[in-house]
């Protein structure tokens, strides 16, 4: 087949948190993506940056999402966020991946 493989589009979402009492997390924003070409019903997988899972010692990997009979994948609020600009991956089972840095704030 032809085409130029999965694309992804991010962007940022709603405001997470806005207690001012945690200074650090002050205007942090979801991350949304949106990607085409993808393969068709694979599972996948988003990793955030580098945060990190302090229970379990890795990072934190968003999981038990589909790609649609068309092949579209769409994460949004809920899924990561942030108050700086880091990498967000998408991969799927079948090893189609992409990495892009988050917008900025």
């Amino acid at each position: 087949p032809g085409g130029t493989g999965p694309s992804l589009t991010l962007s940022r979402g709603g405001i997470l948190i806005t207690d001012t009492g945690c200074p650090a997390g002050a205007g942090c924003r979801y991350v949304n993506g949106r990607g085409t070409g993808w393969p068709a019903g694979d599972q996948y997988w988003v990793r955030c940056g580098d945060f990190v899972n302090t229970q379990e010692n890795r990072p934190v990997v968003y999981r038990a999402r589909f790609v649609d009979e068309n092949g579209v994948l769409n994460f949004g609020d809920g899924i990561c966020g942030s108050t700086f600009v880091h990498d967000v991956e998408v991969w799927t089972s079948s090893g189609a991946r992409v990495t892009l840095s988050a917008p900025p704030l």
